[in-house]
């Protein structure tokens, strides 16, 4: 009677280790799915991404984001400053307001447009627009952000192409 009760036992044991085999084989192929939209859609949309985690104060910078600015892998190390220190002396300060107002709570989305310094282009025009994840108690752990390239290359770009270009993306920011 008792080695019936161990086989049983473990006839029983068995079946729940074959469905959570099943379960997490199912949620992997889910994960893969669900990554495969995101890396599809990064692609289509062709941002530039990153996300920068605040606690530890690290940052990832999609291929394509470093690709926009002419950088290579070996330059970027993973920290915020490999971004902010290539923005334009004249934009950093509002940029950093943005920032600050973002990660306070002040804006729920950050929108910003500044320039930033490219090795061969000398300068590019970005427009970042980005999220913040936020603790229960409001604080934030995690900010990624979309950055897409406009097309006025050259910041001393005549007043007309800067005005138009403001006004452009004054309106894509309102409709995002």
């Amino acid at each position: 009677l008792e080695l019936r009760d161990r086989a049983a036992d473990m006839a029983m044991a068995n079946a729940q280790l074959v469905r959570e085999v099943e379960e997490r084989v199912r949620a992997e192929q889910a994960l893969r799915r669900s990554e495969e939209r995101y890396a599809l859609a990064a692609r289509a949309t062709n941002d530039g991404l990153w996300d920068w985690d605040l606690e530890k104060g690290q940052v990832y910078f999609s291929p394509r984001w470093k690709a926009m600015l002419g950088l290579g892998d070996e330059e970027v190390d993973g920290h915020i400053d490999d971004w902010l220190s290539r923005v334009h002396p004249d934009d950093a300060p509002r940029l950093r307001h943005d920032i600050d107002d973002h990660l306070s709570g002040r804006t729920e989305q950050l929108h910003s447009l500044y320039r930033m310094a490219h090795p061969r282009d000398g300068v590019r025009w970005m427009l970042c627009r980005g999220l913040t994840v936020r603790d229960g108690d409001g604080r934030a752990l995690r900010t990624t952000v979309a950055s897409v390239v406009h097309g006025l290359e050259d910041a001393e770009g005549d007043a007309g192409n800067v005005a138009s270009l403001g006004a452009e993306l004054a309106l894509l920011v309102q409709d995002a």
